[in-house]
C-alpha cells in the first residue's frame, strides 16, 4: 500500500502541478460557456441590426406600415425603383443584404421574392413573414367588411406554462432553454473530462515504455501497482478540478450571471454534484483502465490513436446524441444508452439531471457500471502486465486482446 500511495501521490503531482492543468482548470468553464450557453443567448436575444433590404414592387401605403415594425426589429427597408440587374450590383457590393420582389397585387397573388448574396438568416425571412403578413392578413380582412382587432383576439393562440410532476407529487415550473443548455454543457464536460484524463494516461504509459523509464519504475513496485497509482492518481487531480470548476460556477452565476442570462438556469442540488463526481468516476476508471491498457500495448503514440479510436467513437457518440437525449429523456432509446456501460456514465447523469427517471433505473445503471469497470480493470491489468515491457511492435485491436490469454 505504501508504494501504491507513492505512485497515486506521483501521478497527481505530475497533473496537478502543470501549468496546463491551472491554465485548463482557470478557462475550462468560460471554454464551456462560450460553447453552449453564450451562442444559445446570442441566437435567443441579439437583434440583427444594420440589415439593408431593398423593396420592389412595393406600395407606399404597404412600405409605410410594414417599415416601423421591420425597423424594430433591425430591419431597414428601402423602396426602390431600380432594376434587377442593379439590386444585384449592390448585393456583389455589400450594399445591401438583398432585394424583396413584391407582387403586383399582394392582398391574392403568390408568395414574395427575396434575393441575397449569401444563404438567407432564417431568422430574417421569419421576422418579415411575420410583419408583412400580419398587415396583408389586417388589409384582407378590412377589405372583407370585418373588424380586423376582433378578428385578431378570436385567433389570438393559447399560451401553455409547461411545469413537470417530480415523484413526490411537486410540480415544478420548467425552461426548455435552461434545460438544454445545462444539459448540453454537463454532456460536454462529462465527454472532455473523461476523454482527456483517460487519454493522459495511455500517453503517459506510451511515453514511459519507449524512454524505457517504466523497466526502472518496475523494478521498485508491481505492475498492478503502477497501473492503480496512474489511475487513482489522475482521478485525484481530475475530482480537484471539478472541485474548482463547481466553485468557480458558483461564484459567476452570483457575480455575473445575470448580466448573462445565466440567472435562468436551475439551481444544482448537492445530489446532482453527487452524481455528477460518482458517474465521472464510474466513466472516468472504465476509460482510464481502457486507455492504459491500449497505451501499454502501443508501440507509439500513433498506435494509440489508432487502437483507441473505437472506443473514442462510443465516447462521443452521446455528444451527438445530446438533443434527443435531452429532449426525450425517457424513450426506449435513452434508456438503452444509460444502462449500456460505454455510454451510461454521461448519458444516466444527463437524464437525472434534465427528467426524474426511476430509481430502478439508476441503480441498475450503477450496478451496471461497477460490474463493468471491475472486469475491466481486471482484464486491463492482465494486458499491462504483458503488454507493458513490449516494445517495437505494432499491436491491433485483436492481437490486443489475444494478450489476455497469455
Amino acid at each position: 500500500m505504501e508504494k501504491l500511495r507513492k505512485v497515486i501521490g506521483h501521478e497527481f503531482r505530475m497533473i496537478a502541478a502543470t501549468r496546463a492543468f491551472i491554465i485548463l482548470t482557470i478557462i475550462g468553464p468560460f471554454l464551456l460557456i462560450g460553447m453552449t450557453v453564450v451562442p444559445a443567448l446570442v441566437s435567443q436575444g441579439t437583434e440583427r441590426r444594420g440589415i439593408e433590404i431593398a423593396a420592389t414592387g412595393i406600395s407606399p401605403e404597404l412600405h409605410a406600415a410594414i417599415s416601423p415594425p421591420l425597423e424594430q426589429l433591425g430591419i431597414e427597408l428601402e423602396a426602390s425603383d431600380l432594376p434587377a440587374e442593379d439590386l444585384e450590383k449592390r448585393l456583389r457590393e455589400e450594399d445591401l443584404y438583398g432585394y424583396l420582389v413584391f407582387p403586383e397585387n399582394i392582398l391574392s397573388a403568390g408568395p414574395l421574392e427575396l434575393v441575397t448574396a449569401e444563404f438567407p438568416d432564417y431568422r430574417i425571412v421569419e421576422a418579415m413573414k411575420g410583419v408583412i403578413g400580419q398587415v396583408v392578413m389586417d388589409e384582407r380582412i378590412r377589405q372583407a367588411g370585418l373588424d380586423s382587432t376582433q378578428i385578431r383576439a378570436l385567433i389570438s393562440p393559447v399560451d401553455i406554462e409547461a411545469k413537470q410532476i417530480t415523484r413526490s407529487g411537486a410540480k415544478a415550473q420548467t425552461d426548455s432553454f435552461s434545460f438544454i443548455m445545462i444539459g448540453i454543457t454537463f454532456t460536454l464536460m462529462l465527454y472532455m473530462t473523461i476523454l482527456m484524463y483517460g487519454q493522459s494516461i495511455g500517453r503517459s504509459v506510451v511515453q514511459e515504455k519507449t524512454a524505457k523509464t517504466v523497466e526502472i519504475m518496475l523494478s521498485s513496485v508491481s505492475e498492478k501497482d503502477l497501473l492503480f497509482g496512474k489511475i487513482f492518481g489522475q482521478a485525484a487531480a481530475s475530482l480537484l478540478q471539478y472541485a474548482l470548476w463547481v466553485g468557480m460556477a458558483l461564484i459567476g452565476t452570483r457575480l455575473i450571471g445575470p448580466a448573462l442570462g445565466l440567472d435562468r438556469l436551475p439551481q444544482l442540488s448537492v445530489s446532482t454534484l453527487l452524481y455528477l463526481v460518482l458517474f465521472f468516476l464510474l466513466g472516468f476508471f472504465l476509460f482510464a483502465s481502457i486507455f492504459a491498457a491500449f497505451g501499454a500495448a502501443a508501440r507509439d503514440e500513433q498506435n494509440l490513436g489508432q487502437l483507441s479510436w473505437p472506443v473514442i467513437v462510443v465516447l462521443v457518440f452521446p455528444v451527438v446524441s445530446a438533443g434527443p437525449l435531452i429532449t426525450a429523456p425517457s424513450s426506449s432509446f435513452s434508456v438503452f444508452l444509460s444502462l449500456f456501460p460505454l455510454t451510461a456514465p454521461i448519458v444516466m447523469f444527463v437524464r437525472i439531471l434534465v427528467s426524474d427517471p426511476a430509481s430502478w433505473q439508476i441503480l441498475l445503471s450503477v450496478g451496471i457500471q461497477i460490474g463493468t469497470v471491475a472486469v475491466v480493470i481486471l482484464l486491463a491489468a492482465k494486458i499491462f502486465r504483458v503488454g507493458i515491457l513490449m516494445t517495437g511492435k505494432r499491436f491491433n485491436l485483436a492481437e490486443v486482446f489475444s494478450l489476455l490469454k497469455t
